[in-house]
């Protein structure tokens, strides 16, 4: 199984660069840091594993609304025997279990207290089994170690995990192909470190992908799993079918011959939540104010969110409601989508007609400044003035490049929806395509 890592600095126009790479090297796991996206982001790599997300809660003072995250996804046609077995609170790291191998990928950003670096390996042999599993570590910890890695310097928190790698089972995996993680203005180091209990052989870095413009460079291993489980085709419901009148209409009358049922279990839900709110109310003001009802985890969402911050069964109760609710109406819907739009396969991936020469041109341009500024930083040829100005060139060449792949790839679905269309025995009408980034 290959494993694909990489710091994105921000996912927003970069997912067919990172489609392709994964499709060049044959990836079947891939983890993104640093994605950027809020909650109301559309992920553009479906289905996927797990969606970490970050939010500054403090916007005004500076920065941008969504920070960090981490996401997990499995190429098409890999095999899916992933499982996401924790979720960090903070949404610094997850874990997933593949096989009988326990994958850590996480990003440890500067203003996170080191003390998470510590908790996070404790996290590791925990879920482990004090390591009798293999277990992998592996992402930004900006951390950097000195000589141990290879890098130039020492800071804080490479000290630190040096100090905690004396006395654990995890040790540094040093890549076979590759050197530097990152490059910018300022020079280059590396951050972006494997850490297992058992050796991998197979680390390389990528130095001269950028995946469309991070500063940061993609790290690949391969791990010996045993891919038994048969891999699922990706399928998603035929909504293309809603624009036929014939179809519409009879989604509808699924959906309102199963409605009695359905709505009277929703009233029943409804009666349980009106008893779990006025309990919970009556306790609260029995118990006074809570202290800090903010710092208190949004188990529930919406108007309940204070309840989390009540000890005692009612928590639950809310949750289990919420649950049950939502699992019947998705139930509802997914049986009146099965009974008359049915489902597609879809291929998560661009054929290759839609890299044109010239996308390809300006690739291979962009590819051979990245390859000319990081000899320069490695060999010292170029001054300090010298290097900022052809990184920021750099920078704008990947930014009209990264906006050269949106009309491009609308050009290319319209010419696919226009095929559909004539090819297609079902009318359909034509609708309006549209890209999310």
């Amino acid at each position: 199984m290959l494993v694909h890592l990489a710091n994105v600095n921000g996912l927003a126009g970069k997912a067919e660069e990172i489609r392709r790479f994964n499709t060049h090297l044959g990836v079947d796991l891939t983890i993104l840091l640093e994605t950027w996206l809020s909650p109301q982001a559309s992920v553009p790599f479906r289905p996927h594993i797990a969606n970490l997300m970050t939010l500054n809660l403090n916007p005004t003072a500076g920065g941008r609304r969504a920070t960090g995250g981490l996401l997990a996804f499995a190429s098409p046609g890999a095999p899916k025997n992933y499982r996401v077995i924790f979720e960090d609170k903070d949404s610094c790291y997850m874990a997933l279990q593949v096989g009988d191998v326990v994958l850590i990928p996480v990003y440890l950003a500067p203003a996170q207290p080191d003390t998470k670096l510590q908790e996070l390996l404790v996290k590791a042999e925990e879920l482990s089994d004090r390591f009798s599993k293999r277990c992998v570590v592996f992402g930004d910890l900006n951390a950097r170690i000195g000589e141990e890695s290879g890098d130039s310097m020492t800071n804080p928190r490479g000290r630190l995990l040096l100090d905690e790698l004396t006395n654990s089972q995890l040790s540094l995996q040093r890549p076979v192909e590759g050197k530097w993680t990152t490059f910018a203005g300022a020079g280059c180091g590396i951050t972006d470190l494997v850490l297992a209990n058992f050796d991998i052989t197979t680390v390389k870095v990528h130095e001269l992908e950028s995946l469309g413009g991070s500063d940061h460079r993609p790290v690949t291993f391969s791990l010996d799993i045993d891919n038994t489980t048969n891999a699922k085709d990706f399928t998603r419901w035929n909504v293309r079918r809603l624009a036929s009148a014939q179809h519409s209409k009879a989604y509808e009358d699924a959906l309102a011959n199963s409605s009695t049922l359905v709505l009277s279990q929703l009233d029943h839900l409804d009666a349980r939540m009106e008893a779990c709110k006025c309990t919970v109310g009556g306790r609260l003001a029995a118990s006074g104010p809570v202290d800090d009802p903010i710092s208190a985890p949004p188990t529930v969402g919406g108007e309940f969110n204070h309840i989390s911050g009540v000890p005692g069964s009612h928590t639950n109760e809310v949750q289990s409601i919420i649950d049950t609710a939502w699992t019947l109406i998705k139930l509802w819907i997914e049986a009146a989508a099965e009974a008359t739009i049915g489902t597609v396969h879809v291929k998560d991936h661009l054929p290759e007609e839609f890299w044109t020469d010239e996308l390809e041109d300006t690739r291979e341009m962009i590819r051979d400044s990245i390859q000319e500024l990081q000899d320069g930083i490695i060999r010292s040829s170029l001054t300090q003035q010298q290097i900022q100005e052809r990184a920021k060139a750099l920078t704008r060449d990947q930014q009209v490049y990264r906006a050269s792949l949106c009309p491009a790839l609308c050009v290319y679905l319209w010419g696919a929806a226009q095929w559909y269309s004539t090819s297609s025995n079902t009318a359909t009408a034509t609708l309006p395509v549209q890209i999310y980034h």
